[in-house]
């Protein structure tokens, strides 16, 4: 929704996800079930390994990809600049499930947020030495998330980002 909000011309986008990670194929479900609610059509496209990244964006722009929106997973998480820095050479916008992402060269992102997801651990931790049954324990749900956009990226591709989406923006990068 963000990304369609930041550049509402979009119409066609590519979903890079790992069919092998949970996390990864609940996201891109979720997004494939929205995209068509937005006036968007989106068309999946699966990272295995590193190797596939290449032949993916091969694939993407022979599609005519307008933008590219980016799951998590572990081929994701460490292949995250290269995937930036080809998304960023296409010159089209992106969105991230990942804040790690915009910060190694993506355009946004809108995620749980790490640091908070910590403090959170931690205070788990401390009940658990203070004498608490981690069964007893409740599981919780991230409640703050992030909207994370990357100035120096947006510049580089030349587009500029909606007043809107910059106000409610939790970090940006310059």
């Amino acid at each position: 929704q963000l990304l369609k909000e930041a550049f509402p011309r979009i119409v066609h986008v590519v979903l890079l996800f790992e069919p092998d990670n949970v996390g990864s194929v609940s996201q891109a479900k979720e997004i494939e079930e929205t995209a068509p609610r937005l006036g968007m059509r989106v068309t999946p496209i699966e990272l295995r390994q590193p190797a596939d990244i290449g032949p993916a964006f091969t694939r993407a722009t022979a599609l005519g990809a307008q933008a590219y929106i980016v799951t998590t997973g572990g081929t994701i998480g460490n292949q995250r600049k290269e995937i930036a820095d080809r998304i960023i050479r296409l010159k089209v916008p992106s969105m991230f499930a990942n804040s790690e992402v915009v910060e190694a060269g993506g355009l946004m992102s809108y995620s749980t947020s790490f640091t908070d997801n910590f403090h959170r651990a931690a205070a788990y931790v401390d009940k658990i030495f203070k004498g608490a049954q981690p069964g007893d324990l409740p599981i919780e749900q991230p409640t703050k998330f992030e909207l994370v956009i990357n100035m120096k990226t947006a510049k580089a591709l030349g587009i500029k980002i909606p007043q809107s989406i910059l106000v409610r923006a939790d970090k940006v990068i310059e």
